[in-house]
């Protein structure tokens, strides 16, 4: 492994701390989803939108929490199965300034670069040419 002792000490305290700051999020907003709920008075259509729309940034706040919460626990149990820092597209090494800016990443640069290009692709819709 590419990572000594200290630097797969520092990131796990840093991957632990993450995910302690994603679950306290994520128990904030669910709170904030029940007191909307209960507090959702009959008011008129403003109201009512503006109250939606804060339900809908505070499930997609939520949802973010989540999938920062796997991640989170995807690199400890790569880290416990001593695979932590390794590639899970090439199975290269992950550098450690990738590791030190994003604790949970499981993409070596060229991989996380390449997936992204490839989802933009996707994503890409053709202007509709008219003949």
């Amino acid at each position: 492994m590419h990572l000594d002792s200290a630097q797969r000490s520092r990131l796990r305290v840093r991957l632990v701390h993450l995910r302690h700051e994603a679950q306290r999020l994520l128990d904030r907003h669910r709170e904030s989803l029940v007191v909307q709920g209960e507090h959702r008075a009959v008011g008129d259509d403003t109201d009512e939108m503006q109250g939606e729309e804060l339900a809908g940034t505070t499930i997609a706040l939520s949802d973010q929490a989540v999938r920062t919460i796997k991640k989170v626990d995807d690199a400890l149990r790569a880290m416990n199965r001593e695979e932590y820092g390794v590639c899970t597209a090439c199975n290269g090494p992950i550098s450690v300034q990738r590791l030190e800016a994003l604790p949970f990443a499981n993409l070596c640069l060229a991989c996380a670069e390449e997936e992204e290009a490839e989802t933009a692709r996707r994503r890409h819709v053709p202007v509709y040419q008219q003949s």
